[in-house]
C-alpha cells in the first residue's frame, strides 16, 4: 500500500491552476520524497509514471508535464505562521529533469521538510491510488481537504475559503459551482472514500455562505498509526532491547537485596567468615595481594 503522509499545514495551501495529471505528480513526488529529509532525491520517469498512472507514453508530453508542475508551484504562495514569523517559500529547492537518463532530481526546501518529515501529529494520511483514481481536478482537491477531517465524519468551509482552496472563479454563482465542482460526476468519485457523502449548503438569509460536507463513519475507534521508516524500526529494537537490560537489572538487584538482608540477620562471627571469603574471591578475581590497602 502506497501511503501519502503529509502535514496538515500543506492542506491550508491553494493547488492553483494545477490540472489532474499535475496534481498526480506532485502528490506522487510528496509520497517518494517522505522522510528523505531535505537530501536530492532521483526519480525515474517510469517510476512517476507507474505512481501516478500516467498513460500517455510521449515522453516530451510528460517532460511538459513535470516542467509546469514545479512553474505553477513557484507561483503559488506557500505560507507558515507561529506565534513569532510569518513565513512564505517555495517547496523545492532544486528541481532538475535531465531528459536523456529520463529522470527528475528533486530536493525538499528546508522551510518545507516539517511537511514530509518525521511526522508524529497534525497530519493527513490516504493511499497514493486513492487520490490518482479521482478523474477531477476538483474531487482531488476536495478529497486532499476532507481526509484531514476523515473521523469527524463532516468539514464545513466557508463559501469564500472553499472559492480560495480549490481555485474556483469569482465569477462562478453557487449554481455553477453545483455544475461544475459540485456535479454528481464528481461525488460519485468521492463516495468511494466518503462513505453517503452529502453536500449541505447553509444560508445566511437567502445567500450561501458555507458549504458542508458529511460523510458516514465507522463507530469503531482506530489508533492513528503512521508505517514506520527503518530508522524508528532500528529505535524500537533499541528500546526494547534497553527495556530487557532494565527488567534484568531489577530481577539482579532484588536477589542482591534480599542475599543482603539475609546477610544483616546473621552472627557476628559467621559475617566476619563470608566477608572472609569475599574479599579473597575479590583478590583472586583482581590478580591482587593482600596488604593494608587492599584490606582498606
Amino acid at each position: 500500500m502506497d501511503l501519502v503522509v503529509i502535514h496538515n499545514d500543506f492542506n491550508n495551501v491553494s493547488l492553483k491552476g494545477l490540472k489532474e495529471k499535475e496534481l498526480d505528480l506532485l502528490i506522487s513526488i510528496c509520497y517518494k520524497l517522505r522522510d528523505e529529509g531535505i537530501e536530492e532525491v532521483k526519480l525515474l520517469f517510469d517510476e512517476l509514471k507507474k505512481l501516478s498512472k500516467y498513460e500517455g507514453k510521449d515522453n516530451q508530453r510528460f517532460v511538459k508535464d513535470l516542467d509546469n508542475v514545479y512553474k505553477k508551484l513557484i507561483e503559488l504562495n506557500f505560507r507558515y505562521e507561529d506565534e513569532n514569523k510569518i513565513i512564505r517559500f517555495v517547496l523545492f529547492k532544486s528541481y532538475e529533469i535531465d531528459k536523456n537518463t529520463k529522470k527528475v532530481t528533486i530536493a525538499v526546501n528546508e522551510k518545507f521538510k516539517h511537511i514530509l518529515n518525521q511526522l508524529t501529529g497534525n497530519f493527513t494520511k490516504f493511499e497514493l491510488n486513492q487520490f490518482v483514481s479521482l478523474n477531477s481536478q476538483y474531487s482531488k482537491n476536495i478529497f486532499r481537504l476532507l481526509k484531514q477531517f476523515y473521523k469527524t465524519g463532516w468539514r464545513e468551509f466557508l463559501l469564500s475559503e472553499f472559492r480560495e482552496l480549490l481555485n474556483i472563479p469569482e465569477k462562478y454563482r453557487i449554481s455553477e459551482i453545483d455544475k461544475k465542482v459540485l456535479n454528481e460526476k464528481n461525488i460519485e468519485e468521492l463516495k468511494k472514500s466518503f462513505k453517503n457523502i452529502r453536500v449541505l449548503k447553509i444560508k445566511r438569509g437567502r445567500e450561501v455562505y458555507k458549504i458542508r460536507f458529511e460523510w458516514d463513519i465507522e463507530k469503531k475507534e482506530e489508533v492513528e498509526v503512521l508505517p514506520k521508516t527503518s530508522k524508528e524500526k532500528n529505535t524500537d529494537i533499541l528500546i526494547k532491547k534497553q527495556s530487557k537490560d532494565i527488567e534484568l537489572a531489577e530481577i539482579i538487584n532484588k536477589n542482591i537485596n534480599e542475599k543482603y538482608a539475609h546477610y544483616l540477620e546473621l552472627q557476628e562471627e559467621l559475617k566476619l567468615q563470608i566477608e572472609k571469603i569475599i574479599y579473597n574471591k575479590f583478590l583472586e578475581n583482581s590478580n591482587a595481594i593482600d596488604n593494608k590497602t587492599m584490606r582498606g
